[in-house]
């Protein structure tokens, strides 16, 4: 089970710089601001980020969920483990840190987190 994470401008996908991240990869890169993320994460984001949990950003813009997502980045840390399943807090934190650099890029855009 996992959250879809997008930052969207109505019904489009905002672009970014293609990217290998989440749970979901394809094959070449992800040129959206879209990913999967696990919820083996859930613990941290619902103790630093939001009591929603990563949800918790629906309907906020880049600009608005960037304060939450520093906040959580600087608690969690963003250094992964070498298996992106496992539950630990820089795995978590690098999730965000991907997702702040798309709210910087789109501070106009809203998240849709299901």
């Amino acid at each position: 089970m996992s959250y879809n994470v997008e930052l969207v401008y109505g019904d489009e996908v905002a672009t970014v710089p293609s990217h290998l991240e989440g749970g979901i990869l394809t094959m070449g890169g992800n040129p959206y601001a879209e990913m999967s993320v696990t919820y083996n994460y859930n613990a941290y984001y619902s103790k630093f980020l939001h009591t929603k949990g990563l949800r918790g950003l629906s309907g906020l813009t880049g600009r608005q969920s960037i304060p939450n997502l520093i906040f959580a980045m600087l608690h969690l840390g963003t250094d992964r483990d070498d298996d992106y399943w496992a539950k630990t807090p820089g795995n978590a934190g690098y999730a965000l840190k991907i997702m702040l650099g798309w709210a910087s890029l789109h501070q106009d855009a809203v998240w849709n987190i299901t």
